[in-house]
């Protein structure tokens, strides 16, 4: 009964999802259907401002200036724009030279610059570094040097730019999102441009570096520009967060420590005796993967027990510290201490609460027994994560990601873990893949049908 009030819950909520869902993809194709009226608007009027001008040089009126009349013209429309916005040209000093030779270019547009009067102009406004440079620059060249723009950007480069060495295309291809989708699209943001590359590649670089739970999503809906991909990957960021009960992801940037696999232990006792305070100036950290129970090139799953209890286990590098769920917790009946004010920070720059210690949790795992200390959050995919702390107990490790086999030796004796390896497909899933037919279309009953794919998510079955 309990089991049919949660799967209705659990229908609710995704219902309520989808629809919410559709909601802002309908006012998102609304907004974008404005703009594009906007903007057909705007060229129908351009061209029927040139449909008359081509009518009043068809009549014979300023026919022997009619290149002057243009010229007038246009510094009409540009002083028009002058008026309306406060020019200022921007200064340099010897930092940021790519942003400020883009307002410069900008600025002469704008005010008509005549080309011979641009490196003087530009000279007016140059301070510190910059300007000892100029005076250099002017003395080996001559005033000749005044007279071409172009000459003094590509010598002024050399001398001031930061992309001399740098192949924004590679970076671009090796950027990967590691924390949150806002630092993602802020690095995206400032390499795409200096790529020199088309909208639909840059938009094939940038899904490519999502993060799993993002990018399949996305892609479902076949992106077509930046700005659409931009917002489909927002919505379901808040989608997964809100399917996994977790608060909107955190926009500060994630910090990571690394912690080798072979080190000595070499615990200091008067760190023991500080017990939980020790711990609260040190950053405890969990990874997505031991988080949202997703796949990783450096996990390993494994069967252990407590008492009577299958334990759940996930050996997890890229958590600091060894964390047991609450659930668990309560079932084995943990003896836990107070553990007031420590926190844990996810990888994505959540924070948890940690709600206690267990100083002492003793398990085994494939008849080896093993003792530590645990910290107590609210997990939902596995029961026991070991990170960095506890494998720095081990000693010297030999691990084999593939076979997922680990080796190490206690008190001269040599022990081997055997990991899970690849995990079979639930009859769910399976069902679900049998209705996806070659042309890659959903056919149910021999119909073709349409399939919102939001989170797949394979759970196991918790012992009571």
């Amino acid at each position: 009964m309990a089991e049919g009030t949660r799967s209705q819950e659990l229908e609710r909520r995704v219902m309520a999802l989808m629809q919410e869902f559709e909601a802002r993809q309908e006012n998102l194709r609304k907004e974008a259907e404005q703009r594009n009226q906007k903007a057909m608007d705007e060229i129908k009027a351009l061209l029927a401002g040139l449909s008359l001008q081509n009518m009043e040089l068809a009549s014979g009126k300023g026919s022997d200036g009619s290149a002057s009349n243009q010229n007038v013209s246009s510094h009409k429309i540009r002083q028009s724009w002058g008026n309306s916005t406060k020019l200022e040209f921007p200064r340099f000093s010897g930092e940021g030279l790519e942003g400020w030779l883009l307002r410069v270019d900008y600025f002469f547009e704008v005010a008509n610059v005549a080309a011979d009067d641009r490196v003087k102009m530009a000279a007016l406004h140059l301070e510190g570094k910059a300007l000892q440079w100029h005076q250099g620059f002017i003395k080996v060249r001559g005033s000749i040097a005044y007279l071409d723009w172009g000459a003094y950007v590509g010598a002024i480069t050399a001398r001031f730019g930061s992309n001399a060495f740098e192949d924004p295309l590679a970076d671009l291809r090796n950027l990967k999102q590691v924390s949150s989708l806002q630092d993602y699209l802020d690095a995206f943001d400032e390499i795409y441009p200096k790529a020199g590359i088309r909208e639909d590649q840059a938009l094939s670089f940038f899904l490519s570096g999502l993060v799993d739970e993002l990018q399949m999503p996305v892609r479902m809906f076949k992106p077509s520009t930046l700005a659409e991909a931009y917002s489909l990957a927002r919505l379901q960021e808040i989608t997964v967060a809100a399917i996994q009960n977790k608060p909107k992801p955190s926009v500060k940037p994630a910090s990571y420590n690394y912690l080798p696999l072979s080190q000595e232990n070499e615990e200091d006792e008067e760190n023991e005796d500080k017990g939980v305070e020790g711990e609260m100036a040190s950053d405890m950290q969990l990874s997505l993967n031991a988080m949202w129970g997703t796949q990783g090139t450096q996990i390993m799953r494994i069967k252990g027990e407590c008492g009577k209890r299958i334990l759940h286990v996930l050996v997890d590098t890229g958590s600091t510290h060894n964390f047991l769920s609450t659930k668990m917790a309560s079932k084995l009946k943990c003896e836990l201490q107070k553990a007031a004010g420590i926190s844990v920070e996810v990888a994505n720059g959540q924070q948890l609460q940690c709600e206690g210690f267990c100083k002492n949790f003793t398990w085994s795992m494939q008849g080896l027994e093993f003792h530590a200390e645990v910290y107590v959050l609210a997990l939902d995919n596995y029961d026991l994560i070991l990170g960095a702390q506890w494998l720095s107990t081990l000693g010297e490790i030999l691990w084999n990601f593939q076979t997922m086999m680990m080796t190490f030796k206690r008190e001269s004796m040599l022990c081997v873990l055997q990991g899970e390896t690849k995990k079979k497909l639930s009859k769910e899933l399976n069902s679900l893949m049998t209705c996806l037919n070659d042309d890659g279309l959903f056919h149910v009953d021999g119909r073709e049908a349409t399939a919102y794919l939001y989170s797949v998510a394979v759970r196991r079955s918790k012992s009571s």
